[in-house]
């Protein structure tokens, strides 16, 4: 339920879900917890120091449930490996997996006129059903990575990368680095 409250990010719900009635019942309940729940619980400290500025959990259980939730590893796609790629051949300096303080990994972290860009590669997960609406679980990690880590995020659809895959290989290959440099470029200007 407190990962619901930090998903949705209603300023109203802080008072309620950032209370220390609320943490005692965390704290009390702690050792029921499995890893993804702990991870769940690390996103909502995140939400109270993202809303409040502090964490809400005690230094010992905000390392645990931190722990838990950089367990959660996360697979490189092939659209990945193929984005990275590119932005190798255009010769940018590009971190693949990169953890951040936060415990959120970035797919690739760019780094471009001295400044890093975090580039999220998006696979259908990253949506509801065959819709272009990023789930509950994206956008958090997005508004936590901005807020939290002060990254820009920039994100390559999977529909936009496959029109551009279906190209000719020369034709593609032309695409692509054209498209990587208008998203990145629009973003470091920012």
């Amino acid at each position: 339920m407190l990962w619901a409250y930090a998903v949705s990010n209603f300023l109203l719900n802080v008072e309620f879900g950032c209370n220390s009635t609320v943490v005692n019942i965390v704290i009390s309940r702690f050792d029921n917890f499995d890893n993804k729940h702990l991870g769940q619980l690390h996103q909502w400290n995140l939400w109270c120091r993202e809303r409040l500025g502090r964490n809400m959990l005690p230094l010992d259980l905000s390392d645990h449930c931190l722990k838990s939730f950089i367990q959660n590893k996360n697979v490189t796609s092939e659209l990945q490996r193929d984005v990275a790629r590119v932005l190798v051949e255009m010769g940018l300096a590009v971190k693949e997996e990169a953890l951040l303080e936060t415990g959120y990994t970035v797919d690739l972290l760019v780094s471009m006129h001295d400044k890093k860009i975090a580039v999220e590669v998006n696979g259908p997960s990253h949506y509801f059903g065959r819709s272009r609406t990023k789930t509950g679980s994206t956008l958090l990690k997005y508004r936590q990575i901005s807020a939290l880590d002060g990254l820009t995020i920039v994100s390559v659809p999977y529909w936009e990368w496959d029109k551009i895959s279906a190209k000719g290989k020369n034709e593609r290959k032309k695409h692509e680095i054209i498209y990587l440099k208008n998203l990145l470029e629009r973003e470091d200007r920012n």
